[in-house]
């Protein structure tokens, strides 16, 4: 099992410091998980770098496990900006259930269409795998207790600067709660690879929010290792049944 972080400041919350040291040195480490070790590894901030950096941790990890496609379930977990702090308050957890990509195409705000639109695919169209426009579904498995919250998520090229500008996306992707800038691109990585991914976001900020004082990255990304725990407890429970 290979757990994904975007980057050294999120790991840092959800790993201990020896684990984080590791990261920030050389951008991979084994970590424990509830009462279980797994690698963990960073991959990237934003889309170009998450997806470039999703391969080769996952290559990286198929090789030295020795595993073959579709053997290696991976988790990514960071945070994100929520469009409905109701529904998905901040400090809370999400097990998002698909990832759409948004801000790849032509144009912009109002004249802007997708790569789908264009009838550019996104995923590259090897044999035996579906095509892929600007949505992909998600790993989102069914976990035993507590209930837990889930959603789509939007890859964006770059966070809402303002409260009005996430508003025209929640809008516009009603099926979105948050906002995130890497899932859609690690996703891609995953297919490549015949690998299921789950997406796990800590809900730091009410997207839009750019005053960092006032986001709550602590608590979202506690909430986000509560909910790893428990994924990765189901994971290798269903690889034992």
């Amino acid at each position: 099992m290979l757990i994904l972080v975007p980057t050294a400041y999120e790991a840092r919350f959800l790993c201990d410091e020896r684990v984080h040291r590791a990261l920030a040195d050389r951008g991979a480490a084994r970590c424990r998980v509830g009462g279980y070790e797994v690698a963990v590894a960073l991959c990237g901030f934003g889309l170009a770098a998450a997806g470039a950096g999703a391969a080769y941790a996952l290559g990286n990890h198929l090789r030295a496990a020795a595993a073959g496609p579709g053997t290696a379930p991976v988790i990514l977990v960071g945070i994100a900006g929520t469009y409905d702090p109701l529904r998905a308050p901040v400090g809370a957890a999400l097990l998002a259930t698909d990832v759409r990509c948004v801000g790849i195409g032509r144009g912009a705000g109002a004249a802007h269409r997708s790569a789908a639109a264009l009838g550019w695919p996104q995923g590259l169209p090897l044999a035996g795998l579906p095509p892929v426009g600007d949505e992909l579904p998600l790993a989102a498995p069914g976990l035993p207790g507590e209930p837990v919250l889930r959603g789509g998520l939007l890859s964006v090229t770059a966070a809402a600067a303002t409260p009005a500008e996430a508003g025209e996306r929640a809008t516009q992707f009603p099926g979105a709660v948050a906002e995130e800038m890497e899932a859609f691109a690690v996703g891609l990585a995953a297919r490549l690879y015949g690998v299921p991914l789950t997406v796990i976001r800590g809900l730091s900020n009410v997207a839009g929010e750019t005053d960092h004082a006032a986001w709550r990255t602590a608590e979202a990304l506690a909430a986000a290792q509560d909910l790893l725990i428990r994924v990765v407890e189901h994971i290798a429970a269903e690889d034992v049944s």
